[in-house]
């Protein structure tokens, strides 16, 4: 399992679409990623505490819900 934020994550989703949907297989082909290739994933986000993402979109404390 990946241990990842949703910012985090998104080289692996990136790396998903490249190899599933049609558009990203013909990019993929234009850059000669293979099934064979090796491709390093960095990611600089760690998990994301669900109550502090709560707080910052605005379903907790800073909510409007309530007052």
């Amino acid at each position: 399992p990946v241990v990842a934020g949703g910012a985090g994550a998104v080289t692996s989703g990136i790396l998903e679409w490249l190899s599933t949907a049609e558009k990203g297989r013909a990019m993929a082909k234009q850059v000669n990623l293979a099934k064979d290739s090796r491709v390093l994933l960095i990611s600089t986000e760690g998990d994301t505490s669900p109550e502090r993402v709560r707080d910052i979109v605005g379903y907790g404390k800073n909510s409007d819900q309530g007052r």
